[in-house]
């Protein structure tokens, strides 16, 4: 007696989901695991085909996708997909179509489907995916936290320079001073001085949100900032007869993190200044617009300008300096781009030789708080 089992009974025996059906999706065959998972039998299953038993949308369209492509291509074709029906709710499936051809013409006369059950197996894979996300995030927050921090002593060195040479300056006058003009002086020392305090604990305040993942916003008015800053480099920008012009009115305001835009602003005056054209005095123009969802401030100056075929690449880099000036160490630009760029905006410069430069930061509003 022969006791190995038939092409019928091991399909009919199988631990799969198994379904024959004819080209137009006509079901002609179901295997016993079907009835048993369904409770129905065969006859309520054949010659009907698939979006009679009122599955969804999305899993009949994608059911439908790989018997097409199977049909067309007269190959094997795989896919997974996701059961929400009753019977298998919350269900990942691998669904083989395997055609049948025809042994004289080729064409496809049958397609059996193989639906496997790997709940399991995909649940440890979306566990796994959803744990090296995670890690992505969390090596991404670091690093970003260690280039802030690293910003952070960039800054800390080259944004208290200009205020204070400012109060420096003004102590030189106030020792070759005497009488009112060392009044005048003395009044004028102590407002440089807290500005200096302010930005000092403007600074400690963004040191102490660096220890955190999150970069502290608020709302700021653009000409609040710029006489701020001014106030800092007054003396500096009364030495260089500097003129400062401010456009705000199509976009007076922002939401950002304020010891940021300060510095940001004050390294575009600054560098506007210190690449000053000697034939006349610096003359500086800032602007800022609404472009949808982005914010853009231009500082356009009358210095020496760029040549930004020969070193635009270099322009924004640690150290970089093009013009020879004893002022200028090659850190503020590259402050100003890390500053910009860790909060989701970019800058960048259009500039003609011996007519000046044009900066351009756009600000992203559409990414609000971040988280960093």
């Amino acid at each position: 007696m022969n006791s190995t089992p038939s092409f019928e009974e091991i399909v009919q025996l199988a631990p799969d989901i198994i379904c024959g059906y004819l080209p137009n999706k006509e079901i002609t065959f179901v295997n016993q695991f079907v009835c048993t998972v369904s409770g129905q039998s065969a006859s309520f299953y054949v010659g009907k085909k698939i979006h009679e038993f009122g599955y969804p949308s999305d899993f009949i369209k994608d059911f439908e996708a790989g018997f097409d492509t199977c049909l067309l291509e007269k190959r094997i074709e795989n896919i997974d997909i996701f059961s929400s029906t009753n019977n298998l709710k919350n269900k990942y499936f691998n669904i083989q179509f395997v055609p049948i051809l025809h042994p004289e013409n080729g064409e496809v006369v049958k397609i059996f489907s193989i639906s496997r059950d790997v709940t399991d197996s995909k649940l440890v894979e979306l566990a796994q995916a959803q744990t090296i996300h995670e890690l992505q995030v969390l090596s991404t927050r670091l690093i970003n936290k260690s280039n802030r921090l690293q910003n952070f002593a960039y800054m800390l060195s080259h944004d208290f320079k200009s205020p204070l040479n400012n109060l420096g300056g003004l102590l030189a006058l106030y020792k070759e001073s005497t009488g009112e003009e060392q009044i005048e002086l003395s009044q004028l020392i102590d407002s440089s001085f807290q500005q200096v305090r302010q930005s000092l604990d403007n600074m400690t305040r963004l040191l102490s949100v660096n220890q955190s993942v999150e970069i502290e916003m608020e709302t700021l008015l653009f000409s609040d900032v710029v006489q701020s800053v001014c106030h800092g480099i007054d003396l500096f920008l009364q030495r260089t007869n500097t003129q400062l012009e401010t456009h705000f009115e199509k976009a007076p305001q922002i939401r950002y993190n304020r010891p940021y835009l300060e510095s940001i602003l004050q390294n575009l005056i600054t560098n506007a200044v210190k690449y000053r054209d000697p034939s006349r005095p610096p003359h500086i123009m800032l602007t800022t617009s609404m472009q949808g969802d982005k914010l853009l401030l231009t500082c356009q100056d009358n210095g020496l300008g760029i040549d930004l075929e020969k070193v635009g690449d270099q322009l924004f880099g640690l150290h970089q300096t093009f013009h020879e000036n004893p002022e200028a160490h090659g850190v503020g630009l590259f402050i100003t781009k890390n500053q910009i760029e860790a909060m989701n905006g970019r800058i960048w410069v259009e500039s003609t030789p011996g007519v000046g430069s044009l900066f351009l930061v756009e600000f992203d509003l559409a990414s609000k708080e971040r988280n960093v």
